[in-house]
């Protein structure tokens, strides 16, 4: 008999389990914080505990939970990330280096004037700052033409290129409460109120940029390398060498000297002309608000069994809706970091399970999955080649499908493990599949936008490590510290997340 019941019971669990998605906190669409956390209590109870040790004392009777809070200020910090290829870079360079010259290079499709539209743009204006013996149009366009030919970009992404470094904060207070409607019913309700600080830092590149072997062609200067060490101009419009890597071997080189005085040192003036704010940037206000409506209910296992140990295991299902309440950042601030989602609805998915092993440690696994709905913006920078990095010369009204958001999580928390102290920990994998772009209008030909970069800068990875310590001062309060800190990840920032709290459980 006490195996007939064992038996039904693991089927209960089952079919609860199994005949909903297994799919934690819905994750961000942002690569800045991925997994925004409200509480350090292990918010995987949902309002349980007083259930749980109903079962684990072998009480009469319990007074069941009925709604919990938390007030919680944290800070965010990051000063580096891990770009497409995963490797720790600056923030400003997760899509890649800044590459000025590509901003040159002439448009694919169209007429002439408009292949040279931007072109003759960003001429004029350098022109205007930069007054010398030769224009600035004069130098890229005959002596270092090699400089704007997309054919020739510095593969070591070097000679006119950015490293980007930016100095990421954000400090805000986040609110959690948890309602238990009708048992095993209930909702939870997060939302904060943020500040967000980016401050970048450029560095030019090109004075310590190196050559590369000659191309075939190109016939060596008198160094070895393929231009001369005079400070004057090196070619002509019949030197073998007019389609080298631009002198970018010898630091004296004529054309190393123009593209660092004439065009990498009026960056502002470029940005200004393609209408980009390239400032250090500030933003405050409401983060986006998470409404989630959960199912979950205690199943003890082994209870009538001497020769086999008690446990608890209880499965839970939510249904997670995000409203954009936070800012929506314009996209010509290329460094304002969005406060929510960028303005996109979502509706996901969470469930998993717990196990909790009467007075040693509770073990979860969980799995959300995300769907972000389409939204369409205006005047987003626009990549007209797949070089092409930070700053791109046209715009768009582009309709963007987000892909699918997921995150997989493994916790072990220990409830009371000393004295009144409570302490958790969790592995957590983050994770963006590729949008979806929809052109409807741009500045320029819509075949001139390269769809390619555009999918390739939108996804990302992100694995990050959770721990969290509550202590509770008396039956309905608690403190709490949580600690957030990055692992692998890639095309997301390596932030940490320190985070102080006040629990209320009634």
């Amino acid at each position: 008999m006490r195996t007939m019941r064992a038996c039904a019971r693991l089927l209960q669990i089952l079919i609860v389990f199994i005949s909903l998605p297994l799919a934690a906190p819905i994750t961000n669409l942002t690569n800045n914080d991925p997994y925004p956390v409200y509480t350090p209590v292990f918010d995987c109870d949902y309002l349980t505990r007083n259930e749980r040790y109903y079962y684990i004392d072998g009480l009469d009777s319990f007074c069941p939970e009925r709604f919990q809070f938390s007030i919680s200020p944290f800070r965010q910090s990051a000063d580096s990330g891990n770009d497409l290829h995963k490797i720790k870079t600056g923030l400003g360079n997760l899509t890649g280096r800044w590459n000025i010259p590509a901003l040159f290079y002439p448009e694919l499709i169209g007429t002439t004037t408009q292949q040279y539209l931007i072109q003759n743009e960003l001429f004029a204006a350098l022109n205007a700052v930069t007054p010398g013996t030769t224009t600035v149009q004069t130098d890229l366009t005959t002596t270092c033409s090699a400089i704007i030919n997309p054919g020739y970009s510095d593969v070591k992404k070097e000679f006119g290129f950015f490293d980007v470094n930016v100095r990421y904060r954000k400090y805000g207070l986040r609110f959690q409460f948890d309602f238990l409607l009708h048992d095993p019913i209930g909702l939870r309700i997060q939302t904060g109120f943020a500040n967000i600080k980016q401050i970048p830092d450029f560095q030019d590149l090109t004075c310590t940029a190196t050559g590369l072997a000659c191309y075939a062609g190109c016939s060596a200067g008198p160094d070895g390398s393929c231009c001369q060490t005079s400070d004057t101009p090196v070619f002509t419009d019949t030197s073998p060498c007019v389609q080298s890597l631009a002198c970018i071997d010898i630091y004296s080189c004529y054309c190393k000297q123009i593209m660092i005085d004439k065009v990498m040192k009026q960056v502002q003036t470029i940005a200004n002309t393609l209408n980009l704010n390239i400032d250090r940037m500030q933003t405050q206000g409401f983060e986006d608000t998470r409404v989630t409506l959960f199912f979950r209910r205690p199943y003890t296992i082994n209870a009538d069994r001497d020769d086999w140990h008690f446990f608890l295991c209880t499965p839970y299902i939510t249904l997670d809706a995000l409203f954009p309440s936070g800012k929506n950042p314009n996209p010509r601030d290329l460094f304002e970091v969005p406060l929510g989602n960028k303005g996109h609805y979502g509706l996901g998915t969470t469930g998993g399970v717990t196990f909790d092993f009467v007075k040693t440690v509770e073990i979860g696994f969980e799995f959300n999955v995300t769907k972000f709905f389409k939204k369409t913006f205006n005047c987003v920078p626009a990549p007209t080649n797949f070089n092409q990095a930070g700053m791109f010369p046209q715009t768009m009204c582009v309709s963007i499908d987000p892909g699918i958001t997921w995150n997989a999580v493994f916790s072990l928390n220990a409830y009371h493990f000393l004295s009144r102290i409570s302490a958790y920990v969790q592995y957590v994998f983050n994770g963006h599949n590729e949008d979806c772009f929809k052109i409807l209008s741009a500045t320029t030909d819509i075949g001139n936008i390269s769809i390619k970069r555009l999918v390739e800068n939108s996804k990302w990875e992100s694995n990050v490590v959770n721990v969290g310590l509550s202590y509770d001062i008396s039956p309905n309060l608690a403190l709490g510290f949580f600690w957030q800190a990055p692992s692998a990840r890639r095309n997301a920032y390596r932030s940490t997340t320190i985070m102080l709290s006040i629990v209320g459980t009634f």
